[in-house]
């Protein structure tokens, strides 16, 4: 009763970070157990309601300290169907590493993300493709190809692509 409207704003910001960082933690815990188990990681294919996931970590913008300078848009195709079968967490934390690392080397301008349908060159079974599009520094053409490498992190001061 005595909270701010700024306060409930931050104390939901705070709570979709732990929702993600919980879900992440567990997820690592998850696959670490399996691949020291010499199991493959399943996913947990649910329900996805992509305009609620990309609200979830539109919510978690501010609590990830990114510039107020930086327009962050996200847009679902009409394309697709409002609900997908996927591995929800999977697909949150795939987003938001994208995101937080598109908004970590933009410092003016913007950071797209749009989620469409898959196009004939993606793999067979795959029905969606999530890009995003910032304004910030690049890549240089050499580290392009080791952007899906485990554990490569480009150039200090370079974007990831």
């Amino acid at each position: 009763e005595g909270i701010s409207s700024d306060s409930h704003h931050a104390i939901a910001h705070a709570k979709a970070a732990c929702g993600v960082l919980r879900s992440t933690v567990a997820q690592a815990i998850e696959v670490r157990s399996s691949v020291s188990s010499g199991i493959k990681p399943t996913p947990r294919h649910t329900e996805t309601d992509l305009s609620q996931l990309f609200a979830t970590i539109d919510s978690m913008i501010p609590a990830l300290s990114i510039s107020k300078a930086i327009k962050v848009l996200f847009h679902v195709s009409p394309e697709l169907p409002q609900h997908i079968l996927s591995d929800r967490g999977f697909l949150m934390q795939m987003c938001l590493n994208l995101v937080s690392n598109s908004c970590k080397y933009t410092t003016e301008g913007s950071v797209t993300t749009r989620a469409l349908p898959a196009t004939a060159s993606d793999k067979p079974d795959r029905v969606l493709r999530v890009e995003v599009q910032d304004t910030g520094v690049g890549m240089r053409p050499e580290s392009t190809a080791k952007l899906f490498e485990p554990f490569y992190l480009a150039q200090q001061g370079q974007g990831t692509g």
